[in-house]
């Protein structure tokens, strides 16, 4: 993953800032900063569907679940918007 579209995540996702304010410190518009961090999710989730390392037992186990379950619903879901 690019580092630009790696930190677009950290801030909005980690650090909770709104897009205006991403997107006035990057001089980007809005609708940028969302989509760039939508495909940045995006790459994320399959990255880590298609990850075949077997998790720790217990609540690590159950934790990579939850989220390859998770993500495979927004990846359908998104296919499904741009199919639309």
């Amino acid at each position: 993953m690019p580092e630009s579209e790696r930190a677009l995540l950290i801030e909005h996702q980690i650090h909770g800032r709104p897009w205006a304010e991403i997107a006035k410190r990057r001089n980007l518009s809005e609708d940028k900063v969302k989509q760039d961090c939508s495909r940045a999710l995006n790459k994320l989730a399959k990255a880590l569907l298609e990850c075949d390392s077997k998790p720790a037992k217990g609540a690590a186990e159950r934790l990579v679940a939850w989220l390859k379950d998770m993500l495979e619903h927004i990846v359908s879901d998104e296919g499904r918007a741009h199919d639309a």
